[in-house]
């Protein structure tokens, strides 16, 4: 409440806020926030909440850049891994991170508390997560990481004003109306490469919604696969479920962060009647730095869908290629399972 009137915009999640399935229901989406406070328990690729644990896979795609304390053992221990806590946020996005790269005992962080209080008063964010020499015994470096622009602020909005001005050109190229000249061109030409430059130039400017719909006007007019890719974002961020299936099904290459969206969009709410074209486009991108943890959820429903012989087909061929001792034994148990 005391930040709310300091204008802050804040949101507290706990009890059966804070669970797995509330959590990964969050994902569908994304994320969007400026700063976010978390405290948790486990390792280095899993974090702990009420009821259960979540593996870092399950770190939310970022809408917008976010800066993070993360009071939580091991989450920095290896921030350049993807598969861990400290490096699938930053992947996605966060420019800022506090967390630590080993036991450092709870008393090493700063309180979150603490942490606001010193933000309000202009104290930058990484120094505003660290403690005063003559406040604590964990004041010098103590397996607390940091990582960011250490003059960093996030001042109250109330307190300090922030005024957007539209920038001038000086004879640089207007995104917008390079947009709108683009979404021209394709209409007239009906041409694939067209739509597909002027639907990535929307979502560039960020222009989801309207990214969206002339998506679908290149589909109306024969042009399936124009934008496919790019336009999964934009579907997302809109939870659009049944048109990035769509958008899916039609694009090429995804990379790593677009079957992180496909795994957040359907991955939390699978069930015997899901449709099977997202089981199988689940089935067929397992992501690489959590393919045992993806198979294990989808492997009832596909089994179903397909057979039980396209699940131990898959986990036969994953275990051939892992030396990671737990997917191992994951692999292990669908085998004997199915």
């Amino acid at each position: 409440l005391a930040l709310n009137s300091l204008g802050y915009q804040v949101n507290f999640y706990e009890n059966d806020q804070a669970t797995p399935l509330s959590w990964q229901r969050r994902l569908r989406g994304g994320l969007t926030t400026d700063m976010l406070f978390m405290n948790s328990r486990g390792g280095a690729d899993e974090f702990g909440l009420v009821r259960g644990n979540v593996p870092a896979v399950d770190v939310p795609v970022l809408n917008t850049p976010v800066a993070i304390q993360f009071i939580h053992s091991y989450s920095m221990r290896a921030p350049a891994d993807r598969s861990t806590v400290a490096g699938a946020w930053l992947s996605h996005g966060a420019y800022a991170y506090i967390g630590s790269m080993a036991e450092p005992y709870l008393a090493a962080f700063v309180p979150t508390l603490q942490v606001t209080e010193r933000l309000v008063n202009f104290v930058p964010f990484i120094i505003s997560c660290r403690w005063w020499i003559e406040n604590s015994p964990f004041a010098r470096p103590w397996r607390v990481s940091t990582f960011g622009d250490p003059l960093m602020l996030a001042p109250a909005p109330s307190r300090f004003e922030i005024k957007r001005i539209t920038p001038p050109l000086d004879n640089q190229v207007d995104l917008r109306s390079q947009a709108a000249n683009l979404m021209k061109i394709a209409v007239d030409s009906n041409d694939l490469a067209t739509y597909t430059k002027a639907i990535e130039q929307l979502v560039l400017i960020g222009e989801d919604q309207l990214a969206i719909d002339f998506w679908q006007i290149a589909r109306q007019h024969g042009a399936e696969s124009a934008g496919s890719t790019t336009i999964l974002g934009p579907l997302f961020r809109e939870r659009q479920r049944r048109q990035f299936l769509v958008a899916w099904l039609a694009a090429s290459n995804p990379d790593a962060l677009d079957r992180d969206m496909l795994w957040h969009l359907y991955g939390s709410e699978l069930t015997f009647e899901t449709d099977p074209k997202i089981i199988d486009a689940l089935a067929k991108n397992l992501r690489r730095r959590s393919r045992g943890i993806d198979l294990t959820r989808v492997a009832p429903y596909l089994a179903r869908a397909q057979s039980k012989q396209v699940v131990r087909d898959l986990a036969s061929a994953a275990m051939k290629n892992t030396k990671n001792k737990r997917a191992t034994e994951r692999y292990e148990k669908l085998l004997k399972e199915y």
